[in-house]
């Protein structure tokens, strides 16, 4: 498991890297609007370099039946539980545009890849929990206890950065709209929590449907909560999102304590 998600960690660095050098080039080439997509079609050619070779590793193409039948009915809540997480994410754009304005947009959209970024530690490491632990309810509270340190550590030095660094960085107008998602940062916690717990009892305990069951619950709470109260302010947004995220950790936690 250790060995997997480090080369998951190294791809993302070398992928992200090669895209943001390759834009670099072509926008110094002067290519204009067309210097993202061939940026994007660089790093396609660099992925199919990878699936080939990793195919090359394959002894066999075939599956058996009861394996393929077993893959189709473990994965499909997972495919539908990232769904659910798309659509969670996607429809905060859309209200935050419909809402306010493209410019409060665009400063959440900075915000959320910033959190993204920060978010990449978690998931490595809560993989590489899942992939040491054992299946009983000590293990996983230790582990737990792990997690929540990484990410209150994560939490923390985004808000320093948010407190002490965006009044040096920014204009007094960026620094207000940037203000307003600061609370956002809580759902580095929050959401590594939740995804520790995701997946001790999708991969663990093998019950991805209740995976789903959650996600579900999360995704008509979020847009329930938009629905019945009127949000006014970039903080009223904030909270749904946070209320959200402590409301899917809370069922989780539940839930493991009678499954395991």
């Amino acid at each position: 498991g250790l060995k997997e998600n480090r080369g998951l960690l190294n791809y993302r660095i070398k992928s992200k890297s090669l895209g943001l050098f390759l834009l670099l080039i072509f926008l110094l080439l002067d290519c204009g609007i067309y210097s993202y997509p061939f940026a994007l079609f660089g790093v396609m050619i660099f992925d199919l370099i990878i699936v080939m070779r990793n195919f090359r590793r394959l002894r066999s193409w075939t599956f058996n039946y009861s394996l393929y039948i077993r893959y189709l009915r473990m994965s499909w809540p997972l495919a539908g539980s990232s769904i659910l997480v798309t659509a969670v994410a996607g429809g905060g754009k859309l209200i935050i545009g419909n809402i306010f304005n493209n410019y409060t947009l665009g400063i959440y959209d900075i915000v959320d890849k910033v959190l993204r970024a920060f978010k990449l530690p978690q998931v490595v490491y809560n993989k590489y929990l899942v992939a040491t632990i054992k299946d009983d309810l000590r293990s996983v509270v230790k582990h737990l206890k792990e997690t929540v340190a990484l990410n209150l550590m994560l939490a923390v030095v985004l808000l320093v950065a948010f407190r002490f660094f965006i009044p040096l960085m920014f204009d007094l107008p960026i620094q207000i709209e940037l203000k307003k998602f600061q609370w956002l940062v809580l759902t580095i916690l929050t959401v590594g929590i939740s995804q520790y717990l995701v997946f001790i009892v999708s991969i663990v305990k093998k019950y991805p449907m209740i995976q789903l069951g959650v996600l579900l619950l999360g995704f008509a709470m979020f847009y329930g909560l938009i629905y019945v109260f009127d949000i006014e302010r970039v903080e009223d947004f904030v909270l749904i999102l946070n209320l959200q995220e402590l409301v899917i950790s809370a069922v989780l936690i539940i839930t493991l304590k009678f499954i395991i």
